[in-house]
């Protein structure tokens, strides 16, 4: 018998016994899968039983355990009662003790916020910042976010005692003073402003015993600390730029204008859609010129405030305080002038006579409608330089040869 009649024989009698429905036949790899392979891949395709994390951490757990509520509920239910009954208290007492005790429960961010919502409740702000903080500190992304961020804006806006954002409209700006050395607000200022004066308020080590509302030390410090934290841990949030507007003004308002610049600049640079993007801007201009020292000091803050001013100009054309913010351009000018002549006064004490001529020549270039050009035209004068721009002699009113008549020109045509 020859081999392919063996095969032939053999692949009879395999045939004959398929009537088992898992057997496998030598043509199986030739015209498609065999039915056992494809129930395999059906039952390995199968997503029925699979579960996801919380099933398996449900189905871990016996069935009465399944869905019972968090440790520590009942006990956070019952504060939660004193609070909405006006015993704020003893609700807080409470809380404590639940957030306290069930530090790995998820109920420790419902007890701490609680706990600061009844401090708040009894004026006690200073313990209420705390609480805040520590919520925020613990759980950055607590969904009480927003309520606990309005609570420590008004317990700054109370501390700090400027209820409204300073404005364009609440400046007046005083004379710029080239030479520099502005002038800041007084104590006085300060009180009228403020509608009260309390020594503790102005000196941070001095402590308060008198206000319960009040920190014992640093009001000022505190406030402006609640502030920060709104805008740094919500930057997204609705009163990240409220919150940044008010410190700024309280800084412009102190005459802290080189902490008011910082702040006006994370208000233009990152909220540019805020509502206060013009004040930004305009008050950014303003106590950049403010915070300039004189023309001993490096003048790049006088050209950063022009370069702010013009900014201004062109981003808000019809500002209401356009002119004034031109007249302040030419001041400027005439500052930057002053500063390059300090710097000509300098170099003649080191008897540096080309330092000299250079800073006198740049006068000359880049300020020629101001004083300080002629002063420097007159110094290079005196220098004996042959390419000193000269100005030209003022016009000399033509006199008579008698006393009471009129001169006439020689080529003056008659009158008809």
């Amino acid at each position: 018998m020859s081999e392919l009649t063996r095969y032939l024989l053999w692949v009879v009698l395999a045939a004959a016994c398929s009537g088992c429905a898992s057997l496998q036949t030598p043509f199986d790899g030739w015209f498609g899968k065999s039915k056992s392979e494809d129930e395999e891949i059906r039952r390995l395709a199968d997503t029925g039983n699979v579960q996801g994390p919380l099933q398996r951490l449900l189905s871990g757990r016996k069935k009465s355990e399944s869905l019972a509520p968090a440790a520590g509920r009942d006990e956070y239910e019952r504060a939660l009662a004193m609070y909405k009954a006006g015993d704020y208290k003893a609700a807080e007492r409470m809380a404590e003790k639940v957030a306290d005790k069930y530090k790995n429960s998820p109920v420790r961010e419902d007890a701490l916020f609680l706990t600061a919502e009844a401090q708040f409740k009894q004026k006690r702000y200073s313990w209420a910042q705390d609480s805040y903080d520590l919520l925020v500190k613990e759980f950055p992304a607590t969904r009480y976010m927003e309520t606990r961020n309005k609570r420590l804006f008004n317990i700054a806006r109370y501390w700090l005692q400027d209820p409204q954002y300073v404005t364009a409209d609440n400046v007046k700006q005083a004379e710029f003073n080239p030479t520099g050395a502005q002038k800041r607000p007084t104590v006085e200022a300060q009180r009228r402003n403020a509608g009260g004066f309390d020594i503790t308020r102005t000196v941070p080590i001095l402590p308060n015993f008198t206000d319960r509302t009040r920190p014992v030390f640093d009001t000022e410090g505190r406030a402006l600390q609640a502030l920060k934290s709104i805008w740094q841990s919500d930057p997204t949030g609705s009163l990240a730029d409220d919150a940044l507007m008010l410190e700024a003004g309280h800084h412009m308002r102190s005459g802290n204008y080189l902490e008011a610049d910082r702040i006006y600049t994370i208000l233009r640079d990152e909220y540019s859609k805020s509502r206060h993007a013009e004040n930004a801007y305009v008050l950014g201009s303003f106590v950049k010129q403010a915070s300039y020292q004189g023309p001993e000091y490096d003048p790049q803050v006088l050209r950063q405030a022009e370069q702010l001013k013009k900014s201004t100009l062109r981003l808000y054309p019809k500002h209401p305080d356009r002119e004034r913010m031109l007249r302040d351009l030419r001041k400027i000018e005439t500052a930057k002038a002053a500063s390059d002549w300090d710097m000509v006064r300098f170099y003649q004490r080191k008897g540096r006579t080309k330092s000299v001529a250079i800073y006198c020549r740049e006068i000359i270039k880049n300020y020629s409608d101001t004083d300080y050009a002629t002063r420097a035209r007159k110094v290079l004068s005196e220098m004996g330089d042959p390419s000193v721009p000269r100005e030209p002699p003022p016009a000399k009113k033509p006199q008579s040869s008698e006393p009471g008549r009129v001169h006439i020109p020689k080529d003056a045509s008659p009158i008809k």
